[in-house]
């Protein structure tokens, strides 16, 4: 599976089979999650793996009685370190601390599907009930929980705004009128680019082979 059909083929799936994931799919979807960028490579992410039935219940519970989450085999629950990463950048790292641990979530997201396993990103939870019930310390930030497993639903594509509708043009609120609009000057200053540089090969070449038919001419005798 490419990058571009395994991001248009992932759906949030809230129904899983009652089936074990692999080690080895574990351990690759936790690396992936390694991999994500995060501000100044400071990896402020702690990740709780959460396989008891008794707990997965209790995050179910503290995640607005979303019931549905315990029937997950594994559920991933992410916490940040804001202060790994405010030490660094003040208080802008606290921002910074949550969009690393985006990005780590979303990682681990995408592999699960390639990797045939499914998830959900949830973010509706209590989080001093959270911390309590899974021992997380007073100063870390629960994030997402995540659970996984093999979908037992199939879930329809959902709609999707108009490109045209939130991108705009160096200025907020400038819309696109079309891509060759936007786009065009790069287009065109490649186009040139490649134009000169194929002229500059041409030139180059056709002198090197005036000299070489210079230097094949059968040599006039004296």
């Amino acid at each position: 599976m490419d990058v571009e059909e395994c991001i248009r083929t992932r759906r949030s799936i809230r129904k899983f089979l009652d089936v074990r994931i692999e080690k080895e799919k574990i351990s690759q979807i936790l690396e992936a999650g390694k991999m994500a960028p995060t501000a100044g490579n400071l990896q402020n992410q702690k990740i709780i793996m959460v396989t008891d039935s008794a707990l997965k219940e209790k995050v179910a519970d503290v995640a607005l009685q979303q019931y549905w989450i315990a029937t997950a085999p594994l559920i991933l629950v992410v916490v940040s370190d804001h202060e790994i990463q405010k030490m660094h950048y003040g208080e802008r790292g606290e921002m910074y601390a949550m969009q690393s641990c985006a990005a780590v979530v979303m990682n681990m997201i995408l592999m699960a599907h390639s990797l045939g396993v499914e998830s959900c990103w949830v973010g509706a939870f209590d989080d001093e009930a959270l911390k309590r019930d899974l021992g997380i310390p007073p100063n870390l930030h629960p994030q997402a929980i995540i659970p996984f497993g093999y979908p037992d639903e199939k879930v329809p594509v959902p709609p999707r705004k108009d490109l045209y509708s939130y991108v705009f043009i160096d200025t907020y609120g400038s819309r696109l009128k079309s891509w060759d609009e936007a786009l065009g000057w790069w287009s065109s200053f490649t186009a040139r680019k490649v134009t000169e540089a194929k002229k500059a090969v041409e030139k180059r070449t056709g002198k090197l082979g005036e000299k070489v038919k210079e230097a094949l001419k059968p040599k006039k005798k004296r």
